[in-house]
């Protein structure tokens, strides 16, 4: 669970869907280093979404990439595979409904879960502040 540092500046009534959807593709980043090349790549497009250089058929395409790879990995996917590609299938929804609070807690919880410092989280919360 987050630290109430982290949840004071994830619960900021100033960020709204739009501004949270930009912070879980800037949060998921932190990942990008350790990403398969798939993950990576999904993740490119939801930023170059937000940027409005992406369509949302696009996104809706990458998230069935993810999930035909991660269900034909089947037995073999690990629970850091899943965390990732959980994260990153957050960041490809489109809807402002998907972008909640609770949402982006959950967000920062998987990271925490895969090692995202709370030192990384919080500069990346600051600098969307």
């Amino acid at each position: 669970m987050p630290s109430s540092a982290v949840r004071n500046l994830i619960e900021r009534p100033s960020f709204g869907p739009e501004q949270r959807h930009r912070l879980k593709v800037e949060l998921a980043q932190l990942l990008q280093p350790g990403l398969s090349t798939l993950l990576g790549s999904a993740l490119g497009l939801a930023a170059r979404f937000l940027e409005g250089n992406a369509q949302e058929a696009e996104l809706r395409e990458a998230r069935q990439d993810i999930w035909a790879h991660v269900t034909g990995l089947a037995c073999g996917v690990t629970q850091s595979d899943s965390s990732a590609a959980h994260i990153v299938l957050a960041c490809l929804e489109t809807r402002p409904e998907s972008h909640s609070q609770q949402s982006l807690l959950e967000e920062v919880d998987r990271l925490s879960n895969l090692g995202v410092s709370e030192a990384e989280l919080s500069q990346a919360l600051l600098r969307r502040s």
